[in-house]
């Protein structure tokens, strides 16, 4: 018992360094997660005269936001006592720990003599993809609840199986629908679906499940959704788009080296390249080797299913392009979670072949000390850093019905920490819905065909046009090297790229009227 104890302190010690590395810092509001930066909604719980007749601000409460409108309405609560962007960081701790702890007891469960092992593969796995935690966002319920809830259901402990459901459904549908989907199989195909006795718990799944269907009939429309068909022939959905989830040349169905990339590639599965570098890769052929060798019965069952609704759960979402949300989300958790206990069952097998205790003991420390080699090192910085603080507080003191222009990246910040309007920002340009994104793609065309015109007349008539107060001019973005790479994301850059051609005049590099702000790289002009 006392080592127990021990192994699961280490482990949740580990967690903490993970979470305090990847964070940077809890208490500066400006260390933040960039998905973070669209729930400035949460300022309207404070002041319902802020960001009136925003599209965006209407936007960041539908299915595709990364926010449940549970979780707005606690950030719009917890606000009035504590920095809702520090409480953010400090929820993403909470559940980070929380899936350490119910990694180790579902470690338990699968075997005790490799439980730590488990628990350490998967502790080091969420650290190297910590932006899921990041922000305290919807997401980063999706480890702790799928533990929790596999591992009562393995205990088959009915009431906390339905607490769970319902806090998914509340917190992170995705996984409610793959918990779900797994019990419901698991009994059905095993013909022990017996209604009289599990009659309480589906009876009462219908909580979380009419919770799940309301908060999708609640969301405002924003036009049809962009199919897959439709989808494959922009350019937003590949590499330099906005959703890079395709690869190769567009389309990418013209090649089947495109295809297979496409499907498997990092956006949709969490593969990263090289593939013989991705923990998922390695461990799941050690784990695939480990379950053709000793068969099916090296997990339990309830494993088995769960990476099957999660399989089929991914290449339904795949084929219905983000009317589930998006398709990884469907196995960024699950997944890694299966290949981790057939990994930590089959060495556990393996030590069992080994009657010296010196030589298990030896290779134990070896699975470790590996681990921690190979993982450590991938542990990124799960954060953003808005830097601009004297423009955020020249943009605060202004009228609070001004909307703010300028490049989208440069907008990503300033409704969170200035509590105004943006024309558009980065962060919400996705071309999922069609009617949205028609008004924001409007917005940026008209935007850059002002921004880099040789008349500042054309910059006043897109102010006017769009009720636009200030414009945030960045000096760097006149410069050779700036304009010789990227200036923005697909199909606009390469739009702009057109426009550039043949002109070396822009109105904007050398303004010298009337500034608000500046600060030799940046200033802002009143439009």
């Amino acid at each position: 018992m006392k080592s127990k104890y021990i192994k699961l302190i280490s482990l949740l010690i580990l967690g903490l360094c993970i979470s305090f590395l990847s964070l940077g810092s809890v208490t500066d509001d400006y260390k933040i997660n960039d998905d973070s930066r669209i729930i400035y909604l949460v300022h309207q719980f404070e002041d319902k005269d802020l960001f009136k007749n925003d599209i965006m601000a209407e936007y960041t409460k539908s299915s595709q936001a990364p926010i449940t409108t549970t979780l707005l309405y606690f950030y719009g609560f917890i606000n009035n006592h504590l920095d809702f962007i520090v409480a953010g960081k400090i929820l993403s701790i909470v559940l980070f720990l929380a899936a350490v702890i119910y990694s180790y007891r579902l470690g338990e469960v699968i075997d005790k003599k490799t439980a730590f092992i488990f628990s350490l593969l998967v502790t080091l796995q969420m650290g190297i993809t910590y932006y899921y935690f990041s922000g305290g966002l919807s997401r980063a319920f999706g480890w702790p609840l799928s533990l929790a809830f596999m591992y009562y259901l393995i205990k088959d402990s009915k009431l906390k199986m339905l607490i769970i459901l319902i806090m998914q459904s509340l917190f992170y549908p995705p996984a409610f629908l793959i918990s779900f989907g797994t019990y419901f199989l698991l009994n059905l195909h095993l013909q022990k679906f017996d209604f009289k006795k599990y009659k309480t718990l589906f009876l009462t799944a219908i909580i979380p499940l009419s919770i799940l269907i309301l908060s999708f009939a609640n969301k405002k429309n924003f036009g049809q959704m962009t199919n897959i068909f439709e989808a494959i022939a922009m350019p937003e959905y590949y590499t330099g788009g906005r959703v890079p989830v395709f690869r190769g040349s567009l389309p990418f169905t013209d090649s089947i080296k495109d295809t297979i990339y496409s499907i498997f590639n990092y956006q949709n599965t969490g593969i990263s390249n090289p593939i013989y570098l991705s923990s998922l890769v390695i461990f799941g052929i050690i784990g695939l080797i480990f379950l053709l060798y000793y068969g099916k019965k090296l997990l339990p069952k309830e494993l088995h299913y769960m990476a099957l609704v999660s399989v089929l759960a991914f290449a339904t979402a795949f084929a219905l392009f983000f009317y589930l949300y998006f398709p990884n989300r469907y196995i960024s958790f699950t997944i890694p979670i299966y290949i981790f206990a057939a990994t930590s069952a089959g060495l556990s097998k393996l030590l069992d072949t080994i009657s010296s205790k010196k030589i298990k003991g030896l290779l134990l420390l070896s699975v470790i000390i590996l681990s921690l080699v190979f993982f450590v090192p991938k542990i990124p910085a799960a954060y953003t850093i808005c830097g601009d603080k004297d423009m955020y507080a020249t943009i605060s003191a202004l009228d609070k019905q001004a909307i703010i222009a300028g490049h989208p990246k440069e907008l990503d910040c300033i409704p969170i920490f200035t509590k105004h309007t943006v024309i558009f920002m980065d962060e919400l340009t996705a071309p999922y819905h069609k009617e949205y994104y028609k008004v924001i793609k409007n917005r940026l065309n008209a935007f850059f065909s002002a921004y880099y015109s040789d008349d500042i007349v054309d910059m006043y008539a897109f102010c006017k046009k769009y009720n636009v107060s200030y414009v945030i001019i960045n000096r760097d973005h006149f410069t050779y090297s700036y304009l010789n790479g990227r200036i923005y994301r697909e199909p606009f850059n390469i739009q702009i790229k057109e426009q550039l051609s043949n002109k070396n005049d822009f109105a904007l590099s050398h303004y010298g009227g009337k500034t608000i702000f500046d600060d030799e790289t940046k200033y802002i002009i009143n439009c």
